[in-house]
């Protein structure tokens, strides 16, 4: 039984909040209530809402890009590549 009392529900992936549970969830097909409030007042709705919104903290993995050196002796040319062990005619990997 959903109580007719203030509270966070989930509907369609995303965080709501409501005074009324029971009469929203009569209103809606995909409902899950998440959190039941015993106060009406709208500052502690929307400190509950938030805690559920918030946006989740990447972790900040830096990916490097390695480059591998190539030189042909008889041209003199040099490959820079992000490829290693690349198999050119004439090159040898330098690092």
């Amino acid at each position: 039984m959903i109580p007719a009392k203030p509270g966070i529900y989930l509907s369609n992936g995303k965080y709501f909040q409501t005074k009324n549970l029971q009469k929203k969830a009569k209103k809606l097909k995909d409902f899950q209530v998440v959190e039941v409030l015993e106060t009406t007042d709208c500052a502690e709705l929307d400190q509950a809402l938030n805690k559920y919104n918030r946006a989740p903290i990447k972790e900040d993995k830096e990916q490097k890009i390695i480059l591998h050196h190539y030189h042909n002796k008889d041209t003199g040319y040099s490959i820079t590549s992000i490829y290693d062990g690349l198999n050119t005619e004439g090159y040898t990997q330098i690092d």
